[in-house]
């Protein structure tokens, strides 16, 4: 059994002893004794979250799947085994009810709860600290919470956890409750309604502390855990959950919320790097490494320096909920290193976020190993890095000429560079001096030549850490094609010439930009652009494109080797040409792996960038402290099609059924099948929703879930990041960026949707539904 210490242990107080030889007297200084909670949290170490699995849900619970219903595998014995080999101490276990229990008695489905307890079962066997969280219940039923006996988010909350309580009321202590998941609330927003938000939250929390500490057995002194509002880390919320746990006077008692960094380098709206500058506030820069600093200096000095415990319940980036290289790898590495380091530091547990898109769930290994060893290697101390990006661009100009790659070592020492199995010879190949390697000119260019591309992975190794791997690409001036397309595609063909694309701004003039966050320079990476090196092209997507109009801007994309290349789109609001306007080509000079960004801030954004709680995606996003949390919901503007489809049935068109509830907001759940010996190209597919509302307010879209089950590999798809909306007068369009096929398979698609205030619709009527294919209604579903 590794590292597992009983809590009876961890009481001890720490004693320092001093022997003065000389007096030959003794001095004993007793250290501040840390709280229950505090070595609750210690014995935790690392955590990993089961994301996806038994939190996924589908609203149509006719359909419901379980732990399955968005794409992941059942667990197995083994996935538990092998994260507790990883070196993982703790592990949460996110649980959503809503469709699993009796809608009267609200008695939780004994085969759902039976599984699950055999999952909490297996990890406590391989020595994890476990925590049971309510989870997606956060953004349906539970927002509408009052404390009060005849509110139905309040009776069902107190019926579900007396349910949990009495199943795991004779757990060791091992086992920890945790309350509920980022919760948001109809009446009250972090923009607005704060002090009703940390009310509520700790409502919430009340509940269960009094569910729990009078339902027998080990629940009397059981770790609960209780969160901040919406999660978040920002000193109002860590204060409010600060004096409310201090009021209970229970050392029994964990602080938690969540941390995904800022949002424009979290989600890549253009900010890409670890130590670049994001913006100015009261004239001190402020980057993605020094908001870590902040936001858990503020977790410090408002809950560990008085005694809680703290846990960052989940901890990640958002870029992974849209795909897995949307980030720059060696700056993620760097954040992790760096973060894990720092909550070390503060005494706070790390756990973090994985929905399937880190380790694979059917291999049991690192779906990116760079990312695992950087994790692994960080539960136990520092590693070392290149100060600047891991990358080399190399050009036919600078093949010969030395490199100089600055290392910040973190207490380490450098060992050597490996290509492969062959080690480098210092001396020859390269030099090191004054933490800095120089690799040579004529090293580099025994390597280039051939097609453009990456010519090297270089491994460098130190005492200590994880290894770094340092790339060298051969490139040229990348070449951007005329094009033309529509305002729902518009793709770019590229001759990439073995450069990489880092960022895009789209504007009419200096300042006037054109995107979904105006306020911003830079367009958000795979949501309105994005670069696909396999069918070389740059695809303007459509949550973009929706915003464009008729207008002639320019789109400016800033490569990493330093290239900025300026292509003007002219656009009617319909159709879309494209065609370079300038070029400002690196090749020539050398570029070294740059330790400061290439593009300065031009200007500080007039407003803090914040992104909505409460998205619970296929890909999980969550909260990050110092920015709002989650997933930004894309805010879809009223924009009325060029035309209106022309209507003509058709018995090959795809079966569509959808289950809505309407409530403050709506949910609904879409089946769409192929029917038998047809195809659905889902390019062509666009599913029109009506409805009647009073009012014209602004409103928001999220996709929970889009998962493609197949009949043959690979057999589930998510597609969940290539879903989206477009709000008209009395309807909503649901369409597809992917030319993805559904043949002899089904997709299942969850969506909802409500006002951007949060304020529930005023006489909602639901209308029909309409299935437009290829521009064609082909079926209506009323």
């Amino acid at each position: 059994m590794k590292r597992k210490i009983t809590a009876l242990l961890l009481c001890l107080l720490m004693v320092i002893t001093t022997v003065n030889t000389n007096a030959g007297t003794k001095t004993t200084v007793k250290a501040a004794a840390k709280t229950k909670s505090q070595l609750y949290v210690e014995a935790m170490g690392s955590g990993w979250n089961l994301g996806n699995t038994f939190d996924s849900f589908n609203t149509d619970y006719s359909q419901d799947t379980g732990e399955t219903s968005w794409g992941n595998p059942r667990v197995t014995r083994e996935l538990i085994h092998e994260i507790r080999e990883r070196g993982y101490d703790s592990i949460r276990l996110p649980f959503t009810v809503m469709g699993r229990c009796d809608k009267d008695t609200y008695k939780i489905n004994e085969d759902f709860l039976g599984r699950y307890v055999q999952v909490v079962d297996w990890a406590l066997e391989e020595g994890f600290y476990v925590m049971i969280n309510l989870h997606h219940d956060h953004s349906y039923w539970m927002m509408n919470w009052m404390k009060d006996e005849y509110n139905i988010a309040y009776k069902q909350y107190v019926a579900i956890w007396k349910q949990l309580c009495e199943t795991f009321k004779d757990y060791d202590d091992h086992l920890m409750f945790e309350s509920i998941n980022e919760q948001n609330f109809n009446d009250a927003s972090t923009d607005w309604g704060v002090a009703t938000g940390i009310k509520h939250t700790n409502e919430i929390n009340q509940t269960l502390y009094d569910i729990a500490r009078n339902s027998g057995g080990n629940n009397a002194t059981r770790m609960l855990v209780f969160p901040t509002y919406v999660d978040n880390a920002s000193a109002e919320m860590c204060k409010g959950i600060a004096d409310y746990i201090l009021s209970l006077n229970d050392e029994n008692i964990i602080a938690t919320f969540h941390y995904y960094s800022q949002w424009v380098y979290s989600a890549n709206l253009g900010k890409t790097r670890f130590d670049e500058v994001l913006w100015q506030t009261n004239g001190k820069d402020i980057t993605p490494r020094n908001s870590v600093d902040e936001a858990f200096d503020i977790a410090y000095q408002n809950l560990v320096a008085k005694g809680i415990g703290v846990v960052v319940g989940e901890y990640g980036l958002l870029g992974f909920d849209k795909s897995d290289y949307g980030l720059e790898n060696g700056e993620t590495l760097k954040y992790l290193e760096y973060i894990n380091y720092y909550a070390k530091q503060k005494g706070i547990c790390l756990m973090l976020w994985d929905n399937g898109q880190h380790m694979d769930r059917y291999k049991y290994e690192w779906k990116n190993p760079t990312y695992g060893n950087m994790i692994e290697a960080s539960m136990k101390g520092r590693s070392s890095y290149a100060t600047g990006l891991d990358t080399i661009y190399v050009n036919d100009n600078t093949k010969t000429a030395d490199v100089k790659i600055p290392l910040t070592l973190n207490g380490n020492t450098f060992e050597g560079i490996y290509d492969g199995e062959t080690a480098l010879t210092e001396g020859v190949d390269y030099t090191y001096a004054n933490n800095t390697v120089t690799l040579k000119g004529s090293y580099i260019a025994s390597l280039i030549n051939g097609d453009y591309g990456k010519k090297a992975t270089l491994t460098m190794k130190f005492s200590s850490g994880a290894d770094w791997e340092q790339h060298i690409i051969y490139y040229n001036t990348p070449v951007l094609k005329d094009a033309t397309g529509t305002t729902e595609k518009f793709n770019i063909p590229v001759e990439f010439n073995g450069a990489i694309a880092e960022k895009a701004t789209s504007q009419t003039g200096p300042y006037n930009w054109v995107s979904n966050n105006t306020w911003w320079e830079f367009l958000e990476y795979d949501s309105e652009w994005t670069a696909d090196y396999t069918t070389n092209e740059i695809k303007m997507l459509p949550n973009y494109l929706k915003v464009v109009g008729s207008k002639t801007l320019d789109l400016i994309f800033r490569f990493y080797d330093g290239t900025v290349v300026t292509y003007t789109i002219t656009s009617d609001g319909s159709k879309i040409t494209g065609k370079v306007k300038s070029v400002d080509s690196s090749v020539g000079a050398v570029v070294e792996p740059s330790v400061e960004p290439s593009i300065e801030p031009s200007v500080e954004p007039s407003i803090e960038p914040s992104v909505e709680p409460s998205i619970e995606p296929s890909v999980e996003p969550s909260v990050a402290p110092s920015v709002e949390p989650s997933i930004e919901p894309s805010v879809a503007p009223s924009v009325e099609p060029s035309k209106e489809p022309v209507v003509s049935e058709d018995p090959s068109a795809p079966d569509v059924k959808v289950a809505t509830t309407i409530g403050g907001g709506v949910s609904q759940t879409y089946n769409i099948t192929a029917k038998e010996g047809t195809s659905v190209d889902l390019s062509k597919l666009v599913i029109r929703y009506n409805y009647k509302k009073d009012g014209n307010k602004e409103q928001k879209f999220w996709c929970d879930s889009a998962g493609l089950q197949l009949s043959e590999a690979p057999y589930y798809l998510s597609i969940s990041e290539d879903v989206n909306a477009t709000f008209g007068n009395g309807y909503v369009d649901i369409a597809f960026n992917t030319d993805t096929v559904i043949k002899n398979g089904k997709l299942t698609l969850g969506v909802r949707f409500n006002q951007a205030d949060w304020s529930a619709y005023s006489n909602f009527e639901a209308g029909s539904c309409q299935v437009i294919y290829d521009g064609v209604i082909v079926s209506t579903i009323e």
